[in-house]
């Protein structure tokens, strides 16, 4: 074999030149290969880069005398290899032909490989880039170019169960599905396609790190990924994988979340509708057993949810339900905006402690009694806290905590010589009994799905509640309308759901009584009076299989689930309401219970 020649190292031509030549050979001038975002799909994979570079397409990037050297035997190796330009560029070097081509010096591919270079050796590091010699006088400007877009070529893929830093120069294989009208579903997450997925599309939310309080919010965004897959279950919200990238912090879930329940409960999905009455009445009696599920197993492994709420329950398209929102996993939280009201109105009553103090106020000259109540500035308080046990008597409650002011006088007018004391009340949001107020919480969800069961608008429920209640909600506008503030009239709609439910000639409805005696447990005023989180699914899977006659009710199967295998039993059973009935023994042919001690409904 001849010995190879080493071949004089050429450098780009003028901007004028290339263009003729381009025009003349019908090779892509500068700056032709689409970079990253020129479309939805056109990142540059494995897949995409074996297709795309091949010997047609290296040649119709070069002029006519550069494509003579690509079948020359290579310059190094003192002729111990055969192989040729083209042979080194399509078996090892696919990558750095598209990168020089890409920053308009596709002809530097002759002078690299005579250098040995190939993709292994890439990425090139900024100080290593100048030994490529890519410019004659060693242009800075394309050095630097060349290291920022050589990682479009080095796609780092995301992974089911895995978790990427990627750096600030990387591109991130995922983009909207629609990128000029990002389709956004839940709390400002979007829909996104991803390299090597298919069609199959997730939903991506973005969580941004906030270091001036001098934390390390990536670091516990990382543990919080690693605490959340000791939590996986069919119901819970799952993450399919993640990734941090210029300050961020993406949640990659495969659940695509078609509306929150809250929604659901307003106004039906079309395919939820579609369905027939019975399997309509199957699925949520169903989604019932779901939720009990997720929370049991969420208690099981020593979590609270912490803020239970039908904005934190989803559904997706094909009336799947999972639960969210679990604010244990404070860090994967941060990207939404807290819906206060909400959070009150479906809180359990030791969550909201009244506290009430006195203040020496600074003279006022008039008030109207008709007049905004104002904020009283420079006074000292005369008495310490108080914590009241009541939480029947809610004053006027702001957007995020219920009005503190308040007048112990009732005089019409004042005068700047008078002394005023005006009383400070405060709620404040506290934990006690984390997990037993998670069950009160489900247990006013649960009310939702069965008003929903049983044809009743969550607008009725609402003002049902709040028909009684005098005190103003949040803003000062409607009436208080939360759970735990009504709970007589949370009785009494109650009653109206169990008489709905006799009416039905249906035998799925003959378990809903049973059921809603079990909400009645599970919103008892304290927290040792209500059920665990095992005791409610373990009920509700008996009512179902018993009273509904469901014979395998959804969850039985799920991942995370698992069920004692003297659920079915007699002695199973009856412990299940011994804490909140004395002796409870249920009937297995009549389908009823007998009960020594009547069901504790309220403890008011």
């Amino acid at each position: 074999m001849a010995a190879a020649l080493m071949f004089p190292r050429t450098y780009s031509k003028p901007a004028n030149a290339v263009a003729l030549d381009a025009l003349m050979y019908r090779y892509s001038a500068p700056g032709s290969v689409p970079s990253q975002g020129a479309a939805s799909t056109m990142w540059w994979d494995n897949e995409r880069i074996e297709a795309t570079v091949t010997r047609d397409y290296v040649a119709s990037k070069l002029r006519s005398d550069e494509r003579e050297l690509l079948d020359k035997a290579l310059a190094f190796g003192d002729g111990l290899t055969d192989d040729t330009y083209i042979e080194w560029i399509l078996t090892r070097a696919k990558r750095l032909f598209l990168i020089l081509l890409d920053i308009g010096v596709p002809d530097q591919i002759f002078g690299v490989v005579d250098d040995s270079w190939d993709d292994a050796d890439l990425p090139i590091a900024l100080e290593d880039v100048e030994r490529l010699k890519l410019s004659y006088d060693g242009n800075e400007a394309l050095d630097r170019k060349f290291h920022k877009r050589q990682y479009a070529y080095l796609l780092r893929y995301l992974k089911q169960g895995q978790h990427i830093t990627y750096g600030p120069d990387e591109i991130v294989p995922a983009e909207p599905v629609h990128k000029r009208l990002a389709s956004v579903i839940y709390h400002g997450s979007e829909k996104v396609c991803i390299s090597g997925c298919g069609n199959k599309s997730f939903l991506r939310r973005r969580i941004d790190f906030d270091e001036s309080n001098g934390e390390h919010p990536e670091q516990r965004f990382v543990a919080d990924l690693e605490a959340l897959k000791a939590i996986e279950h069919d119901h819970i919200t799952p993450i399919w994988g993640s990734y941090t990238f210029a300050g961020s912090g993406y949640l990659l879930m495969d659940f695509t979340t078609e509306v929150t329940l809250k929604s659901f409960l307003q106004t039906q999905t079309q395919q939820f509708k579609n369905l027939s009455k019975t399997d309509r009445r199957q699925l949520l009696l169903n989604w019932l057993h779901c939720l009990s599920s997720s929370l049991k197993f969420l208690h099981r492994k020593g979590y609270c949810h912490g803020d239970l709420r039908p904005s934190n329950i989803m559904v997706d398209s094909t009336n799947n339900i999972v639960l969210g929102g679990i604010t244990a996993l404070s860090s994967l939280q941060t990207d939404k905006k807290p819906n206060e009201t909400e959070s009150y109105e479906y809180g359990a009553p030791e969550k909201w402690l009244r506290v009430t103090a006195e203040f020496d106020a600074l003279p006022i000259k008039q008030v109207s009694a008709r007049s905004h109540v104002r904020k009283i500035s420079g006074g000292s308080p005369t008495s310490s806290p108080t914590k009241h046990d009541s939480f029947g008597d809610f004053g006027g409650l702001s957007d995020s905590l219920p009005s503190p002011f308040s007048y112990s006088s009732k005089t019409a007018s004042y005068h700047s010589s008078s002394s005023l004391t005006a009383k400070v009340t405060t709620w404040h949001n506290q934990t006690v009994a984390p997990q037993k107020s998670d069950v009160f919480s489900l247990g006013c969800v649960f009310l939702d799905i069965l008003s929903c069961l049983l044809k009743r608008k969550a607008s009725s429920f609402s003002s049902h509640r709040s028909a009684k209640n005098e005190s103003a909600g949040r803003g000062g506008a409607p009436a208080d309308s939360s759970f735990h503030a009504n709970l007589g009239q949370i009785d009494t709609w109650i009653d109206n759901l169990e008489r709905d439910a006799l009416k039905k000639d249906d035998v799925l409805m003959s378990g809903v009584p049973h059921i809603l005696r079990l909400v009645r447990w599970m919103i008892s005023r304290s927290p040792d009076q209500r059920p665990t989180a095992r005791q409610v699914q373990e009920s509700l899977y008996d009512i179902l299989m018993n009273q509904c006659q469901i014979l395998r009710p959804h969850c039985q199967d799920c991942t995370g689930c698992n069920h004692d295998s003297g659920l079915g039993s007699e002695s199973g059973r009856e412990s299940m309401y011994s804490s909140a009935t004395g002796s409870t023994r249920w009937s297995k042919s009549s389908g009823s219970t007998e009960s020594t001690m009547q069901m504790r409904r309220f403890v008011r």
